[in-house]
């Protein structure tokens, strides 16, 4: 019964996609109110940042200041970036902000609900999560520097 709410239930018109590293990115088709979402933090995991990500996205509780998915303008940009391999991604987001190697959490904004696991995350940085940099390839992506980027 949970996985039918999720799936047929709340906000149905939109689009998604998942590039290489795990984000979300959707195209809405209508445009409708965002409401708040409560906070969800705790040690950071990809699989709870995804689930919440899509819960506030089919249910619109996404936080209109920060929310956990990327909105593109067209289908089409949507279709381009999810066939970009991890590292194309990567240097998509760096390219994005004007950089080559650079902590990424603090400057896109969503990335700390990300690794709040859709919490606020509001001081949360890369250092909170070094301890993934040999297991994560989300945690490398985004905090190059704090995963040794800078220092081969």
């Amino acid at each position: 019964i949970e996985s039918r709410t999720e799936l047929c239930g709340g906000v149905q018109n939109f689009v998604y996609a998942l590039d290489s590293l795990g984000i979300v990115y959707t195209f809405r088709t209508h445009d409708l109110e965002m409401d708040k979402r409560e906070d969800l933090e705790g040690q950071f995991n990809p699989l709870l940042s995804f689930s919440a990500a899509m819960h506030e996205r089919i249910w619109e509780t996404r936080d209109a200041d920060d929310p956990m998915t990327y909105e593109f303008e067209s289908v089409a940009r949507i279709r381009e970036w999810s066939n970009y391999g991890i590292a194309e991604t990567t240097r998509m987001y760096q390219n994005a902000v004007g950089f080559k190697c650079h902590d990424l959490v603090g400057t896109i904004p969503f990335l700390r609900r990300w690794l709040a696991n859709g919490g606020a995350g509001k001081n949360m940085t890369c250092h909170h999560v070094k301890n993934l940099c040999s297991s994560s390839v989300f945690v490398r992506a985004f905090c190059p520097i704090t995963c040794g980027c800078g220092d081969p």
